[in-house]
């Protein structure tokens, strides 16, 4: 807290600072001034909580200084200290925002009283003003979460009339709305390099929001059907509310590893066009192509076809080579895909539509799989992600999407190749594959299953060609090659976190069956993210 002391008589102000314990009071700064003029100055740099100030001085009375900074800083207390105990003084004094007339000599106790008084004064009407901005602030939040609601209900109800009353009554101003534009981010599809971390999405819209509120142009909104998508509703000076979103998205992108950028629509007639309005904006976000850097901003036109058919891509081909079990014609059928499906002139959105039918014929291949191996517990496929098909500069890879895909169904493949016929070992390979993580022990495990130990070993390896110490290492060194993916995380947790608890053994393990180590394993890695 601040304190700023108003004398012309230097001694008076040494006087104050020595008779005072600032300390006790929480007092941590004590300015002073020695004429009105100067108090005012002070006033201006620092706004003291608390004005101590003389009433007679040359240049400007005390009652004059009082009055001024009364008006303008009308949170500041003011205390009056005069050798003059004239009525007129003090009636002034009060009429102007004075709590006390300090009457010199001054006493200690008085003195120490009076900023006391002062000081509670603020603390009590400080901590009543921060309890209305919260109130204020949390019913801006209500206010903007209900509009924000009922902007969404335009994406679901053919006429938007009645949601429009209602939206009008919390927002008056959309009355003289008569059009608007709508941008889309779908964070889904943000450019970025391969091996980054995720966007900080929140801080994302954090920043569209506050240029949405500093221009009191419109609100950010989110679409349930169509979760990860951000979209700016512009219902007034949208032209300058673009600019700003420019720079800003400009700006984002040269500080991060990131290329975002936005589809915008026309400017449509509100509310009956709001629907369109998205349709557009969507349209522009996905029309740009996806090896390709675009534009911070992306403005839908006729050339932009809104319902253009997408032709559903054709998978079969890899469905018999994961039945086949024959990895190279497996990789060979996957090659054949990359290259009929992912061109260097694709764009966002038929990428878009060739990973959501993939991963819809992952779900149709896992479940008709899954009936066919009645008991036998399998994993469905990962879905293939943008991020996965992305080079070290953001774009899109033929190649990484091909390895991607690959990977993906090579553990379909696999699951397959190593199915037991006999119920008790799929059990139990379901058993390892979901607890590779903990202690491992074969009396345990052949406890669990009512089998003699010898008996468990000889039948699982007769079943699959393998120990099951063996299996679970490949189980293990299967998910560890997927963690060593993320560089940040050390080779010791990757051991703990896969179920070894030596870590030299694991590495021993992984070499075994990789040939090389895990840190070389990670190296390769980076090398070619990096080539790609």
């Amino acid at each position: 807290m601040k304190i700023l002391l108003v004398d012309d008589e230097p001694h008076v102000i040494r006087a104050i600072q020595q008779l005072v314990d600032w300390d006790a009071l929480g007092i941590d700064t004590v300015l002073k001034a020695s004429s009105g003029r100067k108090a005012l100055d002070q006033m201006e740099l620092y706004v003291p909580e608390i004005l101590l100030t003389d009433v007679v001085m040359p240049d400007m009375t005390g009652l004059d200084l009082i009055k001024t900074v009364h008006s303008t800083y009308p949170e500041t207390k003011i205390l009056m200290i005069s050798g003059y105990s004239d009525f007129e003084y003090i009636h002034t004094a009060m009429l102007n925002g004075g709590m006390d007339y300090l009457l010199k000599p001054l006493a200690p106790a008085a003195l120490t009283a009076g900023i006391h008084k002062a000081r509670d004064a603020w603390e009590k009407e400080d901590a009543e003003r921060s309890t209305k901005r919260r109130n204020k602030q949390t019913m801006q939040r209500i206010s903007h979460l209900a509009i924000e609601n009922l902007l969404e209900k335009y994406f679901y109800q053919g006429s938007p009339s009645g949601v429009h009353t209602e939206l009008v009554n919390l927002l008056p101003e959309l009355t003289a709305a008569g059009s608007c534009q709508l941008c889309v981010l779908d964070q889904h599809y943000c450019y970025q390099p391969a091996g980054s971390e995720l966007p900080d999405m929140e801080l994302i819209e954090s920043t569209l929001r506050e240029i949405l509120r500093r221009y009191e142009s419109g609100y950010l909104i989110h679409y349930s059907a169509k979760p990860g998508q951000s979209i700016l509703f512009i219902y007034r000076r949208q032209e300058e509310t673009l600019q700003a979103l420019e720079r800003s998205m400009t700006q984002i992108n040269a500080h991060t590893h990131l290329i975002l950028h936005l589809g915008i629509s026309e400017l449509l007639p509100f509310p009956l066009c709001f629907r369109q309005a998205y349709e557009q904006a969507v349209c522009a976000f996905f029309y740009v192509l996806a090896g390709r850097t675009p534009r911070a901003l992306v403005y839908w036109n006729p050339d932009m076809p809104l319902d253009a058919p997408q032709e559903p891509v054709n998978a079969a081909a890899l469905f018999s080579c994961i039945l086949g079990g024959d990895a190279k014609k497996l990789r060979s059928a996957v090659q054949l895909f990359s290259e009929e499906y992912i061109r260097e002139n694709l764009s966002l959105g038929r990428l878009d539509t060739i990973l959501t039918d993939l991963h819809g014929q992952f779900a149709v291949w896992h479940g008709s799989l899954q009936q066919r191996y009645d008991g036998y517990k399998l994993m469905s496929p990962e879905p293939l992600l943008w991020a996965d098909c992305a080079d070290a500069r953001g774009m899109l890879s033929p190649a990484r999407f091909c390895d991607a895909l690959y990977k993906r169904l090579e553990v379909m493949q696999d699951q397959l190749r190593r199915s037991p016929s006999d119920m008790r070992i799929r059990q139990v390979v379901q058993y390892l594959e979901d607890n590779y993580a903990v202690p491992f022990s074969q009396e345990e495990c052949a406890a669990r299953f009512y089998m003699n130990r010898e008996y468990l070993c000889r039948l699982f390896t007769k079943e699959l060609g393998v120990s099951m110490v063996n299996y679970l290492n490949e189980i293990r060194i299967r998910h560890a090659k997927e963690l060593l993916a993320n560089d940040a995380l050390p080779i010791k947790d990757i051991a703990h976190q896969v179920g070894y608890e030596d870590e030299k053994y694991f590495a021993r393990q992984f070499k075994r069956q990789e040939n090389a180590t895990p840190a070389e394993y990670r190296a390769r890695l980076i090398s070619r993210w990096a080539e790609q």
